[in-house]
């Protein structure tokens, strides 16, 4: 599929395939498109906390009893909880301002992740490790909500711009992975490449890779767009439009 011209425009889409897109990370992308047209209802209807109720019942009953579908498998997966608890989680963020500690929600993702990496070593049912990951994921969430997370690294200013470039690196980071393995495994013909260093050439080169994409198109068109939308912007004063 990878040489066909509507699979490849449905992958730029983002529109749901039987396989991966293109970029297989964008399988993710894909999953977020879906979540801002379920969350575009929310001004469309009155009813969006009983459609949310019906996707999450759904969603359940399909884990119960899988389809087999392709399409069913991606509308009514798990993965979409995620999105949800995202939304309770923002519809809820003064109580768990009031009540939650964000350095203990930030202690407790991060043992929660390692929890998750040891359990995925020891070859674990992968159910297993995904649900850690996700309790996981949703402690930490509510602690970046609570500010445990951004008192830690507001300081490292290197980590914030590594924070403000990870989408890039998120995207590029694959492709990056695999022209440089192909070129390590051409090394390979001449002088042995340690696993070690192949692991910090990997991983060195697509976080570099991510900064570069992230300083020459993504901020450079955040800035664009930021700039028309000011420029669209009319003027307000004493609640009267003026015209610019």
């Amino acid at each position: 599929y990878n040489r066909s011209f509507p699979a490849l425009v449905k992958s730029l889409l983002l529109i749901p395939q039987s396989h991966y897109p293109h970029l297989p990370v964008g399988w993710t992308l894909i999953h977020e498109a879906l979540f801002y047209a379920v969350f575009a209802l929310f001004f469309l209807t009155r009813h969006f906390n009983r459609l949310l109720m019906a996707w999450v019942a759904a969603i359940v009953i399909h884990l119960i009893v899988p389809s087999g579908n392709w399409l069913f498998e991606f509308y009514l997966s798990p993965l979409n909880l995620l999105f949800l608890i995202g939304l309770g989680i923002a519809t809820n963020l003064t109580w768990i301002k009031a009540n939650l500690s964000g350095p203990v929600l930030f202690t407790a993702g991060v043992v929660g992740f390692i929890a998750g990496i040891a359990a995925s070593l020891l070859r674990l049912e992968e159910v297993y490790s995904n649900l850690i990951f996700a309790i996981s994921s949703i402690a930490l969430v509510m602690a970046s909500a609570n500010g445990g997370i951004e008192k830690i690294f507001e300081k490292q200013r290197f980590l914030v711009f590594v924070g403000a470039a990870s989408y890039s690196i998120y995207l590029i980071h694959y492709p990056i992975m695999s022209v440089l393995s192909k070129v390590l495994v051409r090394a390979e013909e001449w002088v042995s490449v340690p696993v070690s260093l192949v692991v910090v050439i990997l991983f060195t080169g697509s976080l570099f890779g991510g900064i570069l994409l992230h300083l020459w198109v993504e901020k450079p068109i955040l800035t664009a767009c930021a700039r028309r939308i000011r420029a669209g912007e009319k003027p307000v004063i004493s609640g009267a439009v003026v015209k610019a």
